[in-house]
């Protein structure tokens, strides 16, 4: 999406793409849908509705471009899906931690930079915010911004 109106049109493609599947099809019945751009999440009961959904999208688009896949949650193992990694716990509840892709580059800002120095304390502590509003677990590591 380098090109400054792909997100808007990645939005009204996948809409209407959803609405005539997703929000038709009554053999589809997700606990939870929801989309970010052209990021899909579903939560369903198992891997054939899953599986459904995708199709269902899939035979809308007349150009047989889009290809959706699927990361069924194995049961204690992380999916990733946006920022974050999402599994199901012991009781059945969803547990999130931060997600970086491996081909993320690890430098964010250079310490040695010519942008002030409040930009770069404040990258530092965005990176933790990021951390911590994606976690559903308490943070492991606590920062002490006062100093």
């Amino acid at each position: 999406m380098g090109v400054r109106p792909a997100p808007l049109g990645a939005i009204i493609k996948m809409w209407k793409l959803e609405r005539n599947s997703v929000y038709v099809d009554l053999r589809i019945t997700p606990t939870y849908y929801g989309r970010y751009y052209d990021d899909l999440g579903a939560i369903t009961t198992n891997i054939r509705k899953a599986q459904l959904i995708c199709s269902s999208i899939e035979s809308q688009d007349p150009d047989n471009r889009i290809r959706l896949t699927v990361d069924y949650l194995d049961r204690y193992d992380y999916t990733p899906f946006l920022n974050m990694e999402v599994k199901n716990d012991q009781n059945g509840n969803l547990d999130t931690r931060l997600f970086r892709k491996p081909q993320k580059k690890l430098l964010t800002l250079n310490a040695s930079s010519h942008h002030p120095l409040s930009v770069k304390e404040h990258t530092a502590t965005n990176m933790y915010d990021t951390a911590e509003s994606v976690s559903s677990s308490t943070p492991v590591l606590c920062v002490d911004t006062t100093a």
